[in-house]
């Protein structure tokens, strides 16, 4: 397969290395540069993105004091240190490091913890966090409580962010799988935060345990729609996103959608029937309204792709939210890439295109891949 030069991989390079091992020297004059370089470059561009991460983090342990307490402070001041340089490269650098107090930092526990929340802004802690709500959540959740009010909104959306159940590459925080209440108590102060990257984190967040527990979200959500001002119903319609593709009854109407609406596809067609991998097919089809009053839909698609085994497994995409009003109809068309992507591999044979309306399925109609 031919290497992708705009991978996120290389963004983690040698230039990364250097600007580490510089900031550093300041905040540790007996830092072991050379070695460091020359441990962090050895392999690295041989390896995947989180590999990369994860190597640097090794490469740097043996150059810092065996101390906890005193490693986390320097990777801390050092990782400030970037920031306040505007290095080019500082938010990639910053990554290692907020990760190595992830690891390296959850016996001087608070310490640890506040580090995370003065680097967060520079990458991302939310990955760093997750060791400090297994080792202790009670301690953890005590001090992120303190967070909902920081002037910094990284600071909160962490909050958010870092309880996560189903973080994707932060392992799962199996502890809010069980028992989510303690999430929702914080997602429930942050539900009105004024910043939309805070809220964006909370629908996540929802979403998450929505794959665990669909009848206490749709319950959270059909309370926050009580009188709820736009950008939080904005939240909850993204919150819900994943129940609403699954036509959870609940969750389509606490939105205003009612399951199952007198609503037929009509002449649905694909084109070409027979398609190549990296090509596309075009979906096209006519909604019909047979109702006697207008109707809110969410109108979805599921491609059933062939598995390596022969059977099939679907996959549900977001075509669009529309409203017909009594007997209206409306065309719909929707090209669906067949692009190579690292999140699925593809294997020729009959592939079916399905409409959702509302969560249920209402016509389907096959294509034949070619790879």
């Amino acid at each position: 397969m031919t290497e992708n030069p705009a991978a996120f991989k290389h963004k983690i390079d040698l230039a990364v290395v250097h600007a580490i091992s510089a900031a550093m020297r300041g905040p540790h004059p007996g830092f072991d540069d050379a070695g460091f370089v020359r441990a962090g470059a050895e392999g690295l561009l041989e390896l995947e993105l989180k590999d990369r991460v994860r190597h640097l983090i090794a490469a740097l342990r043996p150059c810092l004091p065996d101390d906890p307490t005193a490693a986390v402070d320097i990777v801390r001041r050092a990782g400030l240190g970037l920031y306040e340089g505007a290095q080019p490269v500082a938010g990639w650098a910053n990554w290692p490091l907020i990760d190595f107090v992830g690891e390296f930092g959850v016996p001087c526990f608070d310490d640890g913890l506040e580090a995370l929340r003065q680097m967060t802004g520079l990458w991302s802690a939310e990955f760093a966090i997750r060791p400090f709500f297994r080792a202790d959540t009670e301690r953890a959740l005590a001090t992120v409580r303190r967070w909902l009010d920081d002037p910094d909104e990284h600071v909160r959306r962490l909050v958010s962010e870092g309880s996560r159940p189903r973080l994707p590459w932060g392992g799962r925080l199996r502890m809010f799988q069980a028992e989510p209440a303690p999430v929702v108590q914080l997602l429930e102060a942050l539900r009105d935060d004024p910043a939309e990257y805070v809220r964006r984190s909370v629908a996540n967040n929802l979403n998450d345990i929505a794959k665990d527990h669909p009848e206490l979200v749709c319950q959270v959500c059909a309370h926050w729609l009580d009188g709820a001002p736009e950008p939080r119903q904005r939240l909850v319609q993204h919150a819900l996103r994943s129940l609403v593709k699954a036509g959870n009854p609940a969750a389509l109407e606490a939105l205003g959608y009612r399951p199952n609406p007198p609503v037929e596809v009509e002449s649905l067609r694909l084109s070409p029937t027979s398609v190549a991998e990296g090509e596309s097919v075009e979906i096209a089809f006519t909604l019909v309204s047979r109702s006697q009053v207008g109707e809110p839909l969410v109108v979805d698609y599921a491609v059933h792709h062939v598995k390596a085994n022969g059977g099939r497994t679907a996959k549900v995409f977001k075509l669009k939210n529309t409203r017909l009003d009594a007997g209206q109809s409306a065309a719909v068309r929707k090209k669906h890439s067949l692009k190579k992507v690292t999140t699925r591999v593809y294997y020729g044979g009959r592939h079916t295109v399905e409409i959702l309306v509302n969560g249920t399925p209402r016509a389907r109609a096959d294509f034949d891949l070619r790879v």
